[in-house]
């Protein structure tokens, strides 16, 4: 189940497919690109987190890659 605090390591563990989409939503996501910062920012970062850095509600972060997981 997908929560504020799930880690964008576990949900890519869980989706490995969603990484693309990831970074083509937002620059906030760039950093999957990079292999080494995936395993550092990946294992701390969560949903919530990039949700502020993006400025927009988690909620609907959530809902958003709830509907691309579908």
């Amino acid at each position: 189940m997908l929560e504020r605090t799930t880690t964008i390591h576990a949900l890519l563990a869980d989706f490995p497919g969603l990484a693309s989409f990831l970074v083509a939503r937002h620059p906030a996501f760039a950093r999957l690109a990079d292999p080494s910062a995936w395993r550092r920012w990946a294992r701390v970062a969560t949903v919530g987190d990039v949700a502020v850095e993006m400025n927009v509600p988690w909620p609907d972060l959530l809902r958003e890659i709830q509907a691309e997981i579908k």
